[in-house]
């Protein structure tokens, strides 16, 4: 560790006390005065060395005893990011012993700082990474509780929604979905500008459907057609959908399908159009029914799914594509007299 990225550190630490007091020393300053002064920390940037270097650089500095609590603090999140963007990059390079050890580390800083200063104004900031550390390290219990603490906390936190999001994860994959629901509706609850909000709706739809409340599921992926298929109240084209917005979609449709095949087919998806609202893209719900029918090789039920449609909006321009499936699924099945 040399003297000079350690000096370089506490001046970044310090940056703000040059000014304080309008006092100007002659002498250079010893680690051990530095370490004793008093400064407001601000927002200025890490060192321009290696993160490994950094990170000793912080490592010195609070080994030294006395040091301010304010730069300690400061010293100890950057310290704690700085092993957590290590970790991060053992993980992008498949080394994943290095890894969990960066992460380790990581999660020491916090721990530090969190029990020093339970206070700090960067609280739930310091939470978020420590559960990402966590996770790395393959503490999965760890990292959800740190996430419970967060959004228990911090429920203004710009990483609330995130928090929640990944709590809804965990708590899916453990099958909890009554949990996964909870904190999905958490993520729809903010802003919709959040990035999670399109992906909280799916995989609440997908909570309600694997708890068996088909009204409030095939409501849940209705409102996320809404969102990704529906621009200025027009059908947007597949064209114009992007990947993983034609992946939601069609999942969406599917699951739907699956809905009202379950119950009574095309009277099924009437109620829940009818709960719902009209919809630009209800031609695309008979279909989605129609083709798994057809699928299962229940080639007159699909039939019938692709005619209701042509039933309920016989001027509909997608009336005629559909009844040629119909024709289509009669042939497959072999109803020859049906097709005529």
């Amino acid at each position: 560790m040399s003297r000079r990225v350690a000096l370089a550190v506490l001046a970044c630490l310090a940056v703000a006390h040059a000014a304080e007091a309008g006092r100007k020393s002659k002498e250079p300053a010893t680690l051990a005065e530095l370490a004793k002064r008093t400064a407001p920390v601000t927002g200025s940037p890490i060192v321009d060395a290696v993160p490994a270097q950094a990170a000793q650089g912080y490592e010195a500095f609070l080994a030294i005893e006395g040091a301010d609590p304010a730069l300690r603090a400061q010293a100890l999140r950057r310290l704690g990011d700085l092993r957590l963007a290590e970790a991060d990059a053992g993980a992008a390079a498949g080394d994943e012993v290095t890894a969990a050890g960066d992460a380790a580390r990581a999660i020491e800083a916090y721990q530090r700082l969190l029990a020093e200063q339970p206070d700090y104004a960067g609280t739930d900031a310091v939470l978020y990474q420590l559960a990402r550390a966590r996770e790395i390290t393959g503490d999965a219990a760890g990292a959800m509780a740190t996430l419970d603490r967060l959004v228990a906390s911090h429920s203004g936190s710009a990483h609330y929604a995130e928090a929640q999001f990944r709590r809804g994860e965990s708590f899916f994959s453990a099958q909890r979905y009554a949990d996964a629901e909870r904190a999905y509706g958490a993520v729809l609850a903010q802003d919709r500008d959040t990035a999670f909000h399109q992906q909280s709706r799916y995989k609440l739809g997908w909570s309600l459907f694997k708890q068996s409340r088909d009204e409030e599921s095939s409501a849940a992926f209705l409102q996320l057609l809404d969102e990704v298929l529906v621009a200025d109240g027009r059908l947007r084209s597949v064209a114009s959908l992007s990947r993983p917005e034609q992946e939601i979609s069609d999942d969406a449709l599917r699951a739907l399908a699956i809905t009202f095949a379950a119950a009574e087919g095309p009277a099924t998806l009437q109620l829940a159009v009818a709960r719902h609202g009209a919809t630009v893209y209800e031609s695309r719900l008979y279909q989605a029914l129609g083709d798994l029918y057809v699928e299962k090789e229940r080639y007159q039920d699909g039939a019938e799914a692709y005619r209701a449609f042509a039933r309920a909006r016989p001027m509909d321009r997608e009336a005629p594509p559909l009844l040629v499936r119909a024709t289509e699924a009669y042939a497959k099945g072999g109803f020859t007299s049906l097709v005529l």
